[in-house]
């Protein structure tokens, strides 16, 4: 027979009521936690002293859904903030690297402990609470972990939330056993799937690259669901005969392996627009998240086969960016506009690839900017309603306007129109955190994340948000998934050698900041970090010759002048660095972006010239 639970404990000054599912402070006050952050605590103080393991917690406290180590990482940190400790503060719980954790302080069973009556838990938190910054905190780390669960039906907890969302994921289609596969078709399918299934406000769709990834990795897809912690998998097969297409479509719950749907779909090439609206309406329909919005109707999603083949061909290219797949890229969305001068979607992919090329491989932005500009525009004028051109518009804002409000506001209507599209989560999450947002930034990073769980950038994006707003050991863990997915992946080592700068560990981050010039095949960025770390280290010389070779490449052509002016100022020339921070700006250098908060320029921060700086850029009240 099993022993009775005792209806409370206490440890410190601190008690938990179970029956309430309270946890109250000194003094009787009830402190907020939500409902997984109170699963986490008690569970920990029912096996105080012993190692709990961090599978042991997401089973016990997630159980049946399907999540990742950050939502048990994010219910710790608001805990240790609950009851008054930092992150390194281990007076109650005790992290064990890589392990899981253990309740370190004495606990004592036992106790009815109910919280007064005057501090209903039915009044408004915000009303019992007002003032209290640490406790405000805490409701918007609450938030973002809520915004970042992939669930499905509602959540049992006290307050009122968002409403629940579906995460689904839509796995590349594969020709039928015995049949020849057509693979830019098998994927462009799944491509505009996910694009029209990510218009509903109810589902969270995971990119197409993370779905690739997956999928290339195991043949089975609730594996596959599970790998991107997805609750719903939509999985297919396609037989293509001379003119006809059949496509065999199924929906599957992860968690249990039950197939919700399944269905049959006959069409011909030409039909491919009409037969993604036929899919999509059904998989809504089994979900029963409701109709989608009307969409617009173009060639480049199928009606045109050619037409369609050359914007996937252009999409395909560019989602693998390098300069040279940048240039194919710009080739077949150009092709796919002269076929059907209506496809928005090739437009769209014209102004981010023209973007990519500023970033990427570090083209003029005075160039390629007006270019990404007319692009966007012509996309939103032949569909307004196109997640993308806005999310493109909003780039545009961002990093060559310096227009942070305008900026925002296209952010805010491409997530409107599709919650799912990743880059719209991370692009955004960048402007928030160089406004100064904090708390904003790290949601919509790991939303971002969320999104596209299989993506090196979007963890990555997700570290430097974290390391920006101050939090460089949560930015270790989503900088350890970029390189385990990719670990050249020249951006994550990027990061990583700049957070170790900054921690003053020069030896690791010279060590990093060298893999990421080898793996970028020398992008100035990471070149000009690397002279900076040879500066912090102490080795003039070395930093010299990394100035030597910024200044030769500068000699030949466009170069980001912030990329000198870092190396310059590292070296104590402030006065030469502040001339090539102007000289960037004239230039329209797209890393000025972040002027505000890169750590570079700290020590100039006061200087009138740097001040004047912030003021041109209306960074600066």
């Amino acid at each position: 027979m099993t022993a009775p639970q005792p209806p409370g404990y206490r440890f410190g000054d601190f008690r938990i009521d179970r029956e309430s599912r309270q946890l109250i402070g000194p003094g009787g006050a009830a402190i907020a936690l939500t409902g997984k952050a109170f699963d986490v605590l008690l569970y920990l103080v029912e096996h105080a002293g012993r190692l709990v393991g961090k599978d042991e917690l997401l089973a016990q406290v997630w159980s049946g859904r399907i999540v990742d180590e950050n939502n048990l990482t994010q219910a710790v940190s608001n805990l240790r903030k609950a009851l008054g400790a930092d992150a390194g503060d281990h007076r109650y719980i005790l992290t064990e690297a890589r392990r899981g954790y253990r309740f370190v302080a004495e606990v004592h069973s036992g106790e009815i402990v109910v919280a007064p009556k005057e501090r209903s838990r039915r009044r408004p938190f915000l009303s019992r609470h007002r003032g209290s910054a640490a406790l405000v905190v805490l409701l918007a780390c609450a938030l973002t972990l809520y915004a970042a669960w992939p669930v499905r039906g509602p959540i049992p907890i006290e307050h009122d939330a968002p409403p629940a969302t579906i995460a689904l994921a839509v796995l590349p289609f594969r020709p039928l056993a015995g049949t020849a596969g057509d693979e830019l078709l098998e994927l462009g399918l799944v491509e505009t799937l996910i694009t029209q299934l990510s218009r509903s406000s109810a589902l969270r769709v995971r990119s197409l690259a993370s779905s690739r990834r997956v999928s290339g990795d195991t043949q089975d897809a609730l594996d596959a669901g599970r790998k991107l912690r997805a609750n719903h998998v939509l999985t297919g097969s396609i037989q293509r005969g001379r003119d006809q297409l059949r496509v065999n479509v199924q929906l599957l719950e992860v968690a249990n392996g039950r197939t919700l749907w399944a269905d049959t779909f006959d069409a011909h090439p030409g039909e491919i627009f009409a037969l993604q609206d036929r899919i999509a309406s059904a998989v809504t329909a089994a979900l029963d998240v409701g109709a989608l919005p009307a969409r617009t109707s173009s060639a480049c999603d199928g009606a045109d086969p050619d037409a369609y083949r050359a914007y996937l061909t252009g999409r395909h290219q560019a989602n693998r960016p390098d300069p040279e797949r940048l240039a194919s890229a710009l080739l077949a969305f150009q092709r796919a506009i002269d076929l059907d001068p209506a496809c928005a979607p090739a437009y769209a992919g014209m102004a981010s690839t023209y973007r990519g090329l500023v970033n990427i491989g570090e083209r003029d932005p005075r160039e390629m900017f007006p270019l990404a500009r007319a692009a966007a525009e012509q996309a939103l004028r032949i569909d307004p309603s196109l997640a993308e051109a806005h999310f493109a518009k909003a780039s545009i804002q961002f990093r060559y306007d310096w227009n942070w409000t305008a900026a925002e506001t296209s952010f805010k209507r491409a997530l409107a129109l599709n919650p799912s599209l990743a880059d719209a989560h991370y692009g955004y999450s960048t402007l928030l955190i160089t406004l100064g947002r904090v708390d904003e930034a790290v949601s919509h990073a790991r939303q971002a994340s969320e999104a596209d769980p299989l993506s090196p950038l979007a963890h990555a994006i997700e570290a430097y948000v974290l390391a920006a707003a101050g939090q460089p050991d949560a930015a270790a863990l989503p900088l350890e998934r970029a390189l385990e997915l990719q670990p050249d992946f020249s951006i994550a080592l990027l990061y990583r050698g700049e957070i170790a700068l900054g921690r003053g560990d020069t030896e690791d981050a010279i060590g990093d900041l060298e893999q990421a010039v080898r793996h970028s095949k020398g992008n100035t960025r990471a070149l000009a970090m690397l002279g900076v770390a040879h500066a912090a280290a102490g080795d003039r010389e070395a930093a010299e010759e990394v100035l030597d070779t910024l200044q030769a490449r500068a000699a030949s052509g466009y170069q980001p002048a912030t990329s000198q002016a870092a190396v310059y100022n590292a070296l104590g020339n402030t006065g030469r660095a502040l001339a090539l921070l102007e000289k960037a700006l004239a230039e329209r250098d797209v890393r000025l972006s972040f002027l505000k908060i890169d750590a570079n320029w700290d020590n100039l921060r006061s200087h009138p010239r740097f001040q004047a700086l912030l003021q041109k850029m209306k960074l600066q009240p």
